[in-house]
C-alpha cells in the first residue's frame, strides 16, 4: 500500500470522526438523550460530508470544461480533492453542530420551565 493511500484513509476517516468528536465533547455538557443526539448528528454528517463530496466534484469538472484544462487523476491530486472535501465538510459539520445544539438546549430551558 503506497503512503498516498494511506494519507487518503487518514483523510477520510478525519472527516468522519472530527466533527462527531466535536459534537459528543460538547454534548457532555448538556443532560439529555445521548445516544438520539449523536446518532443523528453522525448520520447527518456522512450526509453533510457526501454532499459536499458530490459539490466539490461537479465544480471540478465545470471548471475543466470552462477553462478547457484536463485534470490528472493522480494520487496528489486526490489528497488535495480529499483535504479540500475535508476542509468544506468539516465547516458544514460545525455550522449544523451549532445550530442543533442551540435547538437542543432551547428545548431543554423550555421543559425546565415547563416543570416549574
Amino acid at each position: 500500500m503506497s503512503l498516498a493511500v494511506i494519507i487518503l484513509r487518514i483523510l477520510i476517516l478525519m472527516i468522519v470522526v472530527l466533527p462527531n468528536y466535536l459534537f459528543y465533547k460538547k454534548l457532555r455538557n448538556i443532560k439529555t438523550k445521548r445516544f438520539k443526539h449523536t446518532l443523528f448528528f453522525f448520520l447527518i454528517s456522512i450526509i453533510l460530508s457526501f454532499t459536499v463530496f458530490c459539490i466539490l466534484a461537479v465544480l471540478r469538472e465545470l471548471i475543466s470544461d470552462l477553462v478547457n484544462i484536463r485534470i490528472k487523476n493522480n494520487n496528489t491530486f486526490m489528497i488535495l480533492f480529499v483535504t479540500a472535501t475535508l476542509f468544506f465538510s468539516v465547516l458544514a459539520n460545525l455550522f449544523f453542530l451549532n445550530f442543533y445544539l442551540r435547538k437542543i438546549n432551547h428545548r431543554k430551558e423550555i421543559e425546565l420551565i415547563g416543570k416549574e
